[in-house]
C-alpha cells in the first residue's frame, strides 16, 4: 500500500502577507535608525572640531606665546600660522552660504584651507565683547549640505583662557552629546 504523505507549505497569500508586514515594520523604523546615524555622526564631527580647534591652537601657543599676545593686525599670518600645524591638501579658497537651525540666512563665510579629514577652515579676526579675537569657523564637510550652524558649521573663539564655541548649539552638543534639532523642528538651541 502506497502512502500519501502531505506536503506542508505556506500559501501564498501568507507569504505576501509577511512581506507586506515586514515592509511596513521597516518603513516605520527606517527613519528613526537614519536620523539616529545622522546625529550620532554630526556628533561626532563636532566634538572633533573642538578637538582639532584646541590642538592646532595648543601648537601655536607653544610656539608664538598666548593667544591674547598675537598681533592680529595682520590675519593672513594668523592664517598661515594655523595652516602650517594641521595636515592640509591643496584648496582653492571658496565661499557658501549658511543658515542657522531655524532655516534663516546667516551669510556666506569664505574658507581658507582644508584639512585632509574634509573639514574646510577659516580664520579671521572678529570683535568678540569689544576686543579683536580670532574666530576659526569649520565646515564639517565643505560645501555640501546641510550648512547649518550648529550641524555642520562650527565657529569658535579664541579668548585669553579658552576656546569658546559661538553658538549655543555647539555649547550644547559639547556638553551633551545630542542634537535634537535634527529630529524636531526647533527655533533655537537649547541653552547649555
Amino acid at each position: 500500500m502506497v502512502k500519501l504523505f502531505k506536503l506542508s507549505a505556506f500559501t501564498l497569500a501568507e507569504t505576501l502577507l509577511t512581506l507586506v508586514i515586514i515592509g511596513v515594520v521597516a518603513a516605520m523604523t527606517i527613519p528613526t535608525v537614519m536620523h539616529n546615524a545622522d546625529e550620532r555622526k554630526y556628533v561626532a564631527f563636532t566634538q572633533k572640531t573642538f578637538a582639532d580647534v584646541s590642538d592646532a591652537t595648543a601648537r601655536l601657543e607653544t610656539k608664538y606665546g598666548d593667544v591674547q599676545f598675537w598681533d592680529l593686525s595682520d590675519i593672513n599670518t594668523i592664517k598661515q600660522y594655523y595652516s602650517s600645524v594641521i595636515d592640509t591638501v591643496p584648496y582653492t579658497s571658496e565661499s557658501w552660504n549658511a543658515s542657522s537651525i531655524n532655516g534663516e540666512d546667516v551669510g556666506a563665510t569664505t574658507y581658507d584651507f582644508k584639512t585632509n579629514n574634509g573639514f574646510t577652515w577659516s580664520v579671521n579676526k572678529v570683535s568678540y565683547d569689544s576686543k579683536d579675537v580670532i574666530a576659526v569657523t569649520l565646515d564639517v564637510n565643505g560645501s555640501n549640505p546641510p550648512n547649518v550652524e550648529g550641524v555642520d558649521i562650527h565657529r569658535f573663539y579664541m579668548l585669553n583662557d579658552k576656546i569658546e564655541p559661538e553658538s549655543n548649539c555647539t555649547k550644547y552638543v559639547l556638553k551633551t552629546n545630542k542634537m535634537p534639532w535634527l529630529k524636531t523642528s526647533m527655533d533655537a538651541c537649547p541653552q547649555s
